[in-house]
């Protein structure tokens, strides 16, 4: 099953947030990304990539 997280980057290592609830199933990890992706581009702006944490939804198998 492949699921989305919103992570946060501490220490090097990205830990898991939250799940993001989704009503969509994804077929391929390539379509779980791109679904990432967008929520990402919707909210990167508002982040400042210089200072920790960083977060970013990432999509996770399984």
């Amino acid at each position: 099953m492949i699921t989305i997280f919103l992570c946060k980057l501490t220490d090097g290592e990205w830990r898991r947030v939250e799940r993001h609830h989704t009503t969509r199933g994804f077929a391929s990890m390539f379509e779980a990304t791109e679904f990432a992706e967008a929520l990402n581009a919707k909210t990167w702006e508002r982040f400042d990539w210089i200072k920790e944490p960083v977060e970013a939804y990432l999509a996770i198998r399984d």
